[in-house]
C-alpha cells in the first residue's frame, strides 16, 4: 500500500556537464541503470505517501514503478516507448532506487558535441499509458477520492501524480538522478467540532464554477515541466470534467471539541482566482455549506482549508445510490417467487428502495461461482441509510457458490426472527472469497449471532466497517467452526456497538480461525451499555 504528504512544486535537478564523448565505451547489451527518485520538497522527504499522523512523512513502497523515456540529439532512443523501472531498494524509505534498462540504448551513437541523453520519467507508471510514446500521457483524477480518517497512512497515489526529468545523461552513466514533480495539489480539510455532541462525517465536496474542471479525464506531456502562467501550457489539459471533486471520509467521528482531518487531491491548474468555492460537509447530522472564494491554486502544490461544524447550519442530505446503467432495482414489488427464496446467479449490484422483508426461512441465496455481488440500500440521509432488508442471506449448497466477493452496504438489516442470524456462510461444498458490510444498521436482537461461519468452509476475509449494532447481546460472531485452512483476516472498524459486553473483542469467537496466515484487525470501535 502506498502513502502520501503534503507537498510542494519541486525543482529540477542539473548535474554538472561533461561534453566529450569521444573515447565513451559502447554500453553492455542490456544493462541494469539505476534511476534514484526524489523531490526537492521543503519540509519533507520522499514521494506520494501521506502520513495522518504528520503530514509530512513520505516513502516509496515495494511494488512502485515508474514509466521512463529516453531520447537523443532530438531523437527517441530506440522504439521511443517508455521503459519500466521497479523499486529495487528504498522500501519505506524517501529516497528511492528504481531498477530497469532503456531498450536499445547500446545501440545509441553518443558521439555529438554538447549532446546528452535526456530521461523523462513520471509516476506511477500506468496500464493505460504502456503503449504510450513521444511523452504523451493520458488520466482521470478522480471525482470521488476516499480517505480514512484511522488509518496510520492513505494511498493517494492514483491521483498523485509526478513528473521528472534529467537532461545530462552519458553513456558512462549506470545511476540517474531523477527529481519529481507532484502534477495535482492537495488540499487538507481540518474539520473541528465546537459542538457539544459526537458527529459522523461521511463525505467533503468541493466545488467550483461551471466550466472549471476540479476533477476529470486529462492528458500531460511528460517531458516538460510544470509551470504557473506559462505560454505554450506545459501543464495537464482537461478537455472535461467535473467543476466537483470530493472525498468519502472512513473512520469520520468527531468528537465535541474534537477536530479531524481528510485530504484529496484536485486541478490546482484550473482557473479559479477570484471565482466562488463551495464546500460542503455531510454528516450523519445534516449537510453543512461553507462559501468560499477561491484563490489562485497553481502556485503550490499543498493547500489547507479550516471548517467548522454547526448543526444549526446544517441541512438534511439525501444521497440516491442507484444507478439504472449499472444496477438492478429491488423494491416491495419485486418478485421473489412464491417460495419467497431468491437465487441470485450473476453477478451485479441490486439496490433495495424501500422495505423487503422475507417471510421463511434461508431466503436469499447467493448461487453462482466467481461473481462480485452488492446489495445496497437506495437512499441515504445525514449518512444513515433508510432503505431496509430482512431476512437472512445464505451461501446455497451448490457446487457452483464459491469464490463469490460479497458486498453489503448502505442498508438497516434485522433478521426474521430471533432464531435465525442475518449471514450463514457456512457451506461444505463452496468458499466465499469475501463478505464486506459497511455503513449499515444492524438490529442484533436474535438468539443467535449476526453471523456464522462454520463448516469446512467459510468466509476467506470478513471486513465490517463504519456500521451500527443495535439491540446487541454478547455473541456477534462464530467463527468456532470455520476451519482453520480456510479464514484468512478478520476486521471490525469504526462501529458503533449497543451491547453489555465486557468489550468489543468479547464478541467474536475466532477460535476455529487456526490458519497460520490468519490476521484480525479490531480498532476505532465505540461501545455503548445498554
Amino acid at each position: 500500500m502506498k502513502k502520501f504528504s503534503t507537498i510542494a512544486i519541486l525543482a529540477l535537478m542539473l548535474v554538472g556537464c561533461n561534453n566529450n564523448f569521444d573515447n565513451v565505451a559502447p554500453t553492455i547489451e542490456g544493462k541494469t541503470l539505476t534511476i534514484v527518485a526524489t523531490t526537492d520538497d521543503a519540509d519533507i522527504d520522499g514521494r506520494t505517501a501521506l502520513n495522518s499522523a504528520d503530514g509530512k512523512s513520505l516513502v516509496w513502497k515495494t511494488g512502485d514503478k515508474l514509466g521512463v523515456f529516453c531520447e537523443y540529439n532530438g531523437a527517441a532512443v530506440g522504439t521511443g516507448y517508455q521503459n519500466e523501472f521497479t523499486l529495487s531498494y528504498g522500501d519505506g524509505l524517501a529516497s528511492g532506487e528504481f531498477s530497469g534498462t532503456i531498450a536499445d540504448l547500446d545501440a545509441v551513437d553518443t558521439n555529438v558535441e554538447g549532446q546528452f541523453l535526456r530521461y523523462h520519467a513520471y509516476y506511477p507508471m500506468t496500464a493505460a499509458n504502456a503503449s504510450k510514446k513521444k511523452f504523451a500521457l493520458v488520466g482521470t483524477l478522480s471525482a470521488v477520492q476516499s480517505y480514512n480518517a484511522a488509518a496510520e497512512y492513505n494511498d493517494m497515489s492514483a491521483d498523485d501524480v509526478m513528473i521528472g526529468q534529467y537532461l545530462e545523461g552519458t553513456k558512462d552513466d549506470l545511476t540517474i538522478p531523477l527529481k519529481f514533480q507532484h502534477v495535482f495539489g492537495l488540499m487538507t480539510f481540518e474539520v473541528s467540532n465546537p459542538t457539544g455532541e459526537a458527529i459522523v462525517v461521511n463525505k467533503i465536496e468541493m466545488t467550483t464554477e461551471e466550466g472549471l474542471c476540479l476533477s476529470g479525464a486529462y492528458t500531460l506531456q511528460a517531458n516538460k515541466l510544470l509551470a504557473a502562467g506559462s505560454d505554450p501550457n506545459p501543464n495537464p489539459v482537461f478537455n472535461s470534467g467535473s467543476a466537483t471533486v470530493g472525498v468519502g471520509v472512513s473512520n469520520g467521528t468527531v468528537a465535541a471539541g474534537g477536530k479531524l482531518t481528510a485530504r484529496l487531491m484536485f486541478n490546482r491548474w484550473a482557473d479559479t482566482n477570484g471565482k466562488a468555492l463551495t464546500v460542503k460537509v455531510y454528516t450523519n447530522k445534516g449537510a453543512q455549506t461553507f462559501n468560499k472564494t477561491a484563490t489562485d491554486f497553481s502556485g503550490n502544490t499543498s493547500w489547507g482549508m479550516r471548517l467548522a461544524l454547526d448543526t444549526n447550519a446544517m441541512e438534511v442530505a439525501l444521497v440516491d445510490n442507484y444507478d439504472s446503467a449499472t444496477m438492478t432495482l429491488w423494491n416491495s414489488e419485486t418478485d421473489l417467487t412464491a417460495n419467497n427464496t431468491k437465487n441470485i446467479t450473476t453477478a451485479g449490484t441490486y439496490c433495495i428502495d424501500g422495505s423487503i422483508a422475507y417471510t421463511a426461512t434461508c431466503q436469499l441465496r447467493v448461487k453462482t461461482d466467481g461473481a462480485n455481488i452488492s446489495f445496497i440500500g437506495r437512499y441515504i440521509e445525514n449518512g444513515m441509510p433508510k432503505d431496509s432488508f430482512t431476512g437472512c442471506l445464505v451461501q446455497s449448497k451448490h457446487a457452483n457458490s464459491g469464490q463469490v466477493n460479497l458486498l453489503v452496504k448502505d442498508l438497516n438489516i434485522a433478521c426474521y426472527n430471533s432464531e435465525m442470524s442475518f449471514i450463514r456462510f457456512n457451506d461444505s461444498i463452496k468458499t466465499l472469497n469475501s463478505l464486506t458490510i459497511e455503513n449499515c444498521v444492524l438490529d442484533c436482537s436474535t438468539s443467535l449471532p449476526l453471523m456464522i461461519c462454520d463448516g469446512n468452509h467459510g468466509t476467506l476475509n470478513v471486513v465490517i466497517r463504519n456500521c451500527t449494532f443495535t439491540n446487541c447481546g454478547e455473541s456477534l460472531i462464530n467463527g468456532a467452526g470455520a476451519g482453520g485452512s480456510e479464514n484468512l483476516s478478520f476486521t471490525f472498524e469504526g462501529n458503533t456497538i449497543y451491547s453489555n459486553a465486557a468489550s468489543v473483542e468479547s464478541l467474536f469467537d475466532l477460535s476455529g480461525c487456526t490458519n497460520a496466515n490468519f490476521t484480525t484487525t479490531i480498532q476505532n470501535n465505540t461501545l455503548i451499555a445498554e
